[in-house]
């Protein structure tokens, strides 16, 4: 799961405002809405993410966090559960 901090690295950079970012990066308000807002954020391109970094000159980790939803890859890959509980109960 990809999880935005966008929000938290405008305060620290005190920018107030999409429309500050808007000008900064030259992307539309709606791409920079999804990240503001942490929604959808697997589908912004990277090339998009990118542009969002240089302006606001953060690295890639600090502006997109990615934690494994275990729940969710579970779900789609029933198999690798058993592997997962077989290998952690023989420790």
């Amino acid at each position: 799961m990809l999880t935005s901090r966008l929000r938290h690295i405008m305060a620290e950079k005190k920018i107030r405002d999409i429309s500050t970012l808007m000008k900064l990066t030259k992307l539309n308000r709606a791409t920079l809405m999804k990240l503001y807002d942490d929604v959808d954020v697997s589908g912004i391109r990277l090339a998009t993410i990118i542009k969002v970094c240089e302006a606001l000159e953060c690295e890639l980790n600090d502006l997109i966090v990615y934690s494994l939803d275990k729940k969710a890859w579970f779900s789609t890959k029933p198999d690798s559960y058993l592997v997962f509980l077989q290998v952690f109960t023989k420790i």
